[in-house]
């Protein structure tokens, strides 16, 4: 297994790209990728589908995304814990800004996260 296929996006992209095709398919075991052309399929267009395909990467934007939320989940957990009263008032009144500037940073690229995966 070589490599990793998302048929549906790369049918978005053969499709988006003008090239007049059927289908796509992908067999993981034989690691065998399948464009089924149309007719109307011009050779230029047929090489153009095999440079989309091997430039292809199988996440969408979409799956970007959710894996940079959850990425923000350590950070969250972090501002969690200390802002329990026990440890926020063992913080010095720097660290407590600190700490502030930080969570704002969090929660503004949280919502642009959000605000990306809606599409806004």
């Amino acid at each position: 297994m070589g490599r990793q296929i998302n048929t549906t996006k790369l049918h978005e992209e053969l499709t988006g790209a003008g090239i007049p095709i059927d289908g796509v398919s992908y067999n993981n075991h034989t690691d065998v990728l399948r464009i089924d052309f149309q007719a109307a399929a011009t050779p230029a267009q047929r090489t153009q589908a095999e440079t989309i395909a091997l430039a292809h990467t199988p996440a969408t934007e979409e799956d970007t995304i959710k894996t940079e939320l959850r990425g923000q989940m350590a950070d969250y957990r972090r501002f969690r814990d200390a802002l329990r009263p026990t440890d926020w008032n063992a913080l010095t009144n720097q660290a407590k800004w600190d700490l502030i500037r930080e969570v704002l940073v969090f929660v503004l690229k949280v919502c642009k996260l959000v605000l990306k995966q809606q599409g806004i």
